[in-house]
């Protein structure tokens, strides 16, 4: 069994066990937690995110940070002057709508109405996940993995969201899928492709 079988095999034996502790103890489902951003000033009086029904989204997208930052610190990146997003005025906010840390801390940080900006002519019927972190990836030498923790939690996420939208697996993909070569980098690649295998325990 390879490593990111292995990785599946254990988020699957820890959803098990929620749910087995669940009548006992009251574990709790996953969720991931709300993080609320502060919308980029320079937007004042300007249209922040377009907005989308949920009927509209059709694919998640993930991503890599390719930094070593948190959360906090790609949205201070996004809605900066120095930013790729809008050069001189930033984005609105953070550009995706989940992020995971490398302890596997999940944030929703946009709303799913929100069509933002992760992934060039993807962004009206999709769903944007960014691990943080620097993976390897196509033409691109990281200098960190993505954690076990991340992993799981990006595996718990995608069933959350499939579930949540009535996605198959197929309905997930890598930003490198749509051109970004390098993202979301081999490794988590690697799990995803795992992950859409469907070990069934």
């Amino acid at each position: 069994m390879n490593f990111f079988a292995l990785v599946e095999l254990m988020r699957k034996l820890n959803g098990l066990l929620r749910k087995l502790n669940g009548d006992i103890m009251k574990a709790r489902k996953f969720e991931p937690e709300r993080l609320e951003l502060e919308f980029n000033p320079r937007y004042t009086g300007l249209p922040k995110w377009g907005r989308r029904t949920l009927r509209m989204i059709q694919k998640i997208i993930v991503h890599q940070e390719m930094g070593n930052g948190t959360t906090q610190a790609v949205h201070n990146y996004h809605i900066s002057e120095d930013s790729h997003l809008k050069l001189g005025m930033g984005a609105p906010k953070i550009a995706y709508h989940f992020t995971i840390e490398k302890n596997g801390k999940v944030y929703q940080v946009n709303d799913y109405e929100d069509i933002v900006w992760h992934c060039a002519g993807q962004n009206m019927e999709s769903i944007g996940i960014m691990l943080v972190g620097d993976f390897d990836g196509e033409g691109h030498e990281g200098t960190t993995r993505p954690t076990t923790r991340q992993l799981i939690s990006l595996g718990d996420l995608l069933d959350y969201l499939r579930d949540k939208f009535d996605l198959p697996k197929y309905a997930v993909f890598g930003h490198c899928n749509f051109g970004k070569k390098a993202c979301p980098g081999y490794k988590v690649l690697e799990y995803m492709k795992e992950y859409k295998r469907g070990t069934k325990i």
